[in-house]
């Protein structure tokens, strides 16, 4: 990567210029699933767990783009632990940030 696709997951401002130029050139290099949608989701993922090993393999990409939708790290660290305790899946965990359990 180049030092202005690095910044891209580093800062926390972002450019939707280089969000588009990076999806493009992920895109090009290694084929679908780098749209600047998902580029954002993995951003917020690593802004919120920078270091891969706090990530469970207990969870799936698909619950923590759900769980990184809440309002606060004490939210998200919330939920990360009762998902993987009570081994919610996707639908279960849509369904119980619905009904608010953590307010």
């Amino acid at each position: 990567m180049r030092g202005g696709e690095l910044s891209f997951f580093r800062d926390t401002g972002g450019t939707n210029r280089v969000g588009y130029r990076l999806s493009k050139d992920l895109t090009q290099a290694y084929g679908k699933g780098f749209s600047r949608s998902n580029l954002f989701q993995i951003r917020m993922l690593y802004a919120k767990f920078p270091i891969a090993q706090t990530l469970s393999g207990q969870l799936s990409w698909s619950h923590y783009v759900e769980i990184l939708k809440a309002d606060n790290d004490l939210e998200i660290n919330f939920y990360v632990k009762q998902a993987k305790k009570e081994k919610w899946s996707v639908r279960e965990l849509k369904r119980q940030v619905k009904s608010m359990l953590f307010h």
